[in-house]
């Protein structure tokens, strides 16, 4: 049975808590575990996601990740069981800051700012005394998803930053810019882009999100695509940053990408 990645909302069955990468004794049983190799993540911890047959494949949904603490968090498959639809995930710290490939050298590279909210659109009246009333806090959030061949190089990805003010009560405003960067040295184009905010009537969060379909006739012809349906950073009114994606591979050679992702926010 084949697979889809989709990221949204599903059952996560977490397993014990492991050290520097180190996967438990049976946490693979049954899976196809990547031969890629990764860099070491402290405190890792590997889950396993269950997901649903649908027709011939398997549907896979993540839930929101919410982040309170500063720093940068890792998420990647490591195993696939396509005939029972399960994934084998790890979660940790990265050791070594994670990095996407620099413009050049065959990587094409692209940065766009969301389009102004409508002014319809955003915060009820009222919103603006708020916050001369209370201390005011301006944070980044950030949500780097991308797809690796099998020898681990970077063939695609799709960035959500966002910078947002907040004080507490109420997520005000902010700004979103959605990166994009793909290996066109092996065949890879950006079909289409957006990318866009929003902002909560009720003050509680400000939304970023990035989509992006990326397709390649060389890499196995006659061609895959990735699809990232959505890549959403979400800054909410306390201080705490929300991260969700879902995407998908398709075509010929869609089984041969693996994805991860990683997450995290910072004084701005």
């Amino acid at each position: 049975m084949r697979y889809i990645l989709r990221f949204a909302l599903a059952l996560i069955i977490a397993l014990p808590l492991i050290q520097h990468s180190t996967l438990p004794a049976g946490a693979t049983e049954g899976f196809t575990v990547s031969t890629v190799a990764r860099e070491p993540l402290a405190d890792s911890k590997v889950s396993e996601l269950v997901g649903r047959a649908v027709g011939a494949d398997c549907a896979f949904e993540f839930p929101e990740i919410v982040i309170e603490e500063y720093g940068t968090r890792v998420v990647r498959v490591i195993g696939v069981d396509p005939d029972d639809c399960r994934l084998l995930l790890e979660e940790g710290t990265p050791i070594t800051e994670p990095s996407l490939p620099s413009r050049g050298k065959g990587v094409r590279f692209d940065s766009v700012e969301a389009d102004p909210i409508p002014a319809q659109a955003q915060n009820p009246p009222g919103a603006e005394a708020s916050f001369a009333a209370a201390a005011v806090q301006r944070l980044r959030g950030y949500h780097v998803v991308r797809y690796q061949d099998p020898v681990g190089i970077t063939v695609n990805s799709v960035v959500t930053e966002i910078w947002w003010t907040f004080n507490g009560s109420c997520a005000y405003s902010g700004s979103t810019w959605g990166s994009f960067s793909w290996a066109s040295w092996s065949g890879w184009v950006r079909n289409s882009y957006a990318v866009e905010q929003s902002i909560d009537p009720s003050c509680k969060w400000y939304r970023g999100s990035s989509r992006a379909t990326y397709s390649n006739a060389q890499f196995c012809p006659p061609k895959t695509w990735a699809y990232y349906n959505y890549v959403n950073t979400v800054g909410y009114n306390n201080g705490n940053v929300g991260v969700g994606r879902f995407t998908s591979t398709a075509g010929s050679c869609w089984d041969w990408l693996g994805v991860s992702f990683w997450y995290g926010k910072e004084p701005a």
